[in-house]
């Protein structure tokens, strides 16, 4: 299974940054890209842990240039 891949789809399906997904899992966000792109591999609990704190987070709406 591609968890990198999976990731980012789940977040980008909920418009969340990279960077909420990480405070919120209580890891750097550098470690989010690096999943994401697959630069490290990530274990099966990891990733379920990562699964749960996108789908726990709201939705963000679309934002709107000024």
């Amino acid at each position: 299974m591609n968890y990198g891949q999976e990731l980012c789809f789940a977040r980008r399906r909920k418009r969340l940054r990279q960077k909420a997904v990480a405070e919120k899992a209580g890891i750097n966000p550098a470690t989010v890209i690096d999943i994401e792109r697959e630069r490290i591999l990530v274990q099966e609990a990891t990733y379920q842990r990562l699964m749960a704190v996108i789908e726990a987070l709201p939705e963000q709406a679309k934002q709107v240039a000024a």
